[in-house]
């Protein structure tokens, strides 16, 4: 049998859509090796960090804060080992995550996060949602939009001040520990966006930053006195804005789909030969 033109351009396009994908997963390994070997300390203090009082002393909030984005975002990239077409919303919400503290890390002479946000540009450019990545979902909720509106107003308040709080100099800052509090706000406000619009996976990524949101919450409430801590008020504020978050996503999938199956019946009853339309 004579191979055409066609059919040999045909098998190297999927022999290159091949060798992309396989990339694409190592790269994802990659970036989870480097999280976990050179970030992954951080982890155990989700949990242990609330007993080490006395140990992380003033940086305690910061420290417990910080591994939650550490957790935030390798699990964003652990997540698109598994169907990453349809964690498309997760991986954009990591990107801007990990690009939101490198330009704020660079802006203060941090250039080691680079070893972080090269990987993670990597893994959108092998990405097999290709140009997906760069679009958003074709409808939006009110209800999620809302609340992340409302949301926007203390969230981009916290941010500024953190920010200016870099500037003082002080011991906090010379450990580059709000630069860090500035990410964790302005991540959860782009999250928040991405769900409202309803981007490739977004009940996903609802939960990730319903969760996120709400260990912050939590830690605030626990330790209201320490720097970059919200205080109790703000900190239950925060997980009973995480929990309507997650429940107005939870109600938005059940409409959409309770909307598709009703247009699926309705196109099959409308195609039944002899029915009246």
């Amino acid at each position: 049998m004579a191979v055409t033109e066609s059919t040999f351009d045909q098998s190297t396009t999927t022999t290159m859509h091949r060798v992309k994908r396989v990339a694409f997963y190592l790269v994802v390994l990659v970036t989870l090796g480097i999280f976990v070997f050179t970030a992954g300390e951080l982890l155990p203090f989700l949990v242990l960090g609330f007993t080490m009082g006395a140990e992380l002393g003033i940086h305690q909030f910061h420290v417990i804060a910080l591994a939650s984005f550490v957790a935030f975002v390798t699990l964003g990239v652990l997540v698109q080992l598994y169907k990453p077409e349809t964690r498309v919303a997760t991986y954009q919400a990591t990107f801007l995550a990990m690009a939101i503290l490198t330009a704020l890390s660079v802006f203060t002479g941090d250039l080691f996060i680079l070893l972080y946000f090269v990987p993670v540009v990597l893994i959108g450019l092998l990405h097999p949602a290709g140009r997906r990545l760069l679009t958003i979902g074709e409808r939006y909720s009110p209800a999620i939009l809302g609340l992340t509106l409302v949301a926007a107003i203390p969230l981009l308040a916290y941010a500024g001040n953190q920010f200016q709080l870099q500037a003082t100099g002080d011991e906090h800052a010379l450990f580059g520990h709000y630069m860090p509090m500035v990410a964790i706000a302005l991540t959860i406000l782009a999250a928040g966006l991405l769900v409202a619009f309803e981007s490739v996976g977004f009940r996903l990524l609802a939960w990730l930053t319903g969760l996120f949101a709400v260990y912050v919450g939590f830690a605030s409430i626990v330790l209201p006195t320490l720097a970059s801590s919200a205080g109790t008020l703000w900190g239950a504020l925060a997980i009973v804005w995480a929990v309507a978050f997650v429940a107005a996503t939870e109600l938005s999938v059940r409409e959409s789909a309770s909307s598709y199956f009703s247009r699926v019946r309705t196109t099959r009853e409308e195609s039944v030969p002899g029915k009246p339309v």
